[in-house]
C-alpha cells in the first residue's frame, strides 16, 4: 500500500498509477470501501479480498483511493 499527499487531482491519479501498490490513499489513510478489490500484489498475500475481484487474484488490479472535500 501506499499514500499520497497532494493538492491535484491529475497528480494522484498519474502518481497513484505509477506506484507498485494495490492500493494508494490519497490526501487519507486507512479509508476503504468494502467492495473494491484489497491486497495480493507481490509478496503480501495470496489473492484478493473484496467484489467480484477476489476470484482473480492472478490480476494486477489497483485501487486509487482520493479523499475530495466536496463530498459528504
Amino acid at each position: 500500500s501506499a499514500t499520497l499527499f497532494t493538492g491535484s487531482t491529475d497528480r494522484a491519479e498519474r502518481v497513484g498509477s505509477a506506484l507498485r501498490a494495490g492500493t494508494t490513499w490519497v490526501n487519507c489513510f486507512l479509508v476503504r470501501d468494502l467492495t473494491a478489490p484489497f491486497g495480493g500484489l507481490g509478496i503480501s498475500g495470496l489473492g484478493r479480498e473484496g467484489g467480484d475481484h477476489a476470484l482473480e487474484f492472478h490480476a494486477d488490479l489497483k485501487t486509487l483511493q482520493i479523499r475530495d472535500d466536496t463530498t459528504t
